[in-house]
């Protein structure tokens, strides 16, 4: 891949984490961190609803995306799913007194052009 289309990537991937924060907004989350980076791993981003603590990974894809047109193994791989618990671990950890009576649950937004963002709640364990 060319410095040109690298850089190409990840600003549609910065836009599509900032049109996932306003949609998530607009649903009731209160978002908390974004772009959460610790030594352990990264989470797109957490947010809040209710008693829960959510961590949101973030995925653009330039094609639409229907609701079953692809895997769970091939959005995240077990390596990405680790280091995205990890961190939401850390995070809890380090804020345990604020949110030590929430539950961590682990949320999927699909940003294709053109469509309203696919959210899929709980999208792995």
């Amino acid at each position: 891949m060319s410095a040109t289309k690298k850089i190409q990537s990840y600003n549609f991937g910065i836009i599509a984490e900032f049109i996932a924060i306003i949609f998530l907004r607009l649903k009731g989350y209160k978002i908390l961190k974004r772009r959460y980076k610790t030594f352990v791993g990264e989470v797109d981003i957490i947010a809040r609803k209710g008693r829960a603590i959510i961590a949101v990974e973030v995925k653009a894809r330039k094609k639409v995306v229907q609701k079953n047109g692809f895997l769970i193994d091939e959005v995240l791989s077990e390596n990405q799913k680790r280091r995205i618990k990890r961190a939401i671990m850390f995070f809890m950890a380090a804020n345990f007194k604020k949110y030590y009576n929430h539950s961590i649950r682990f949320d999927l937004i699909v940003i294709s052009p053109y469509k309203i963002p696919l959210h899929l709640l709980g999208f792995w364990e």
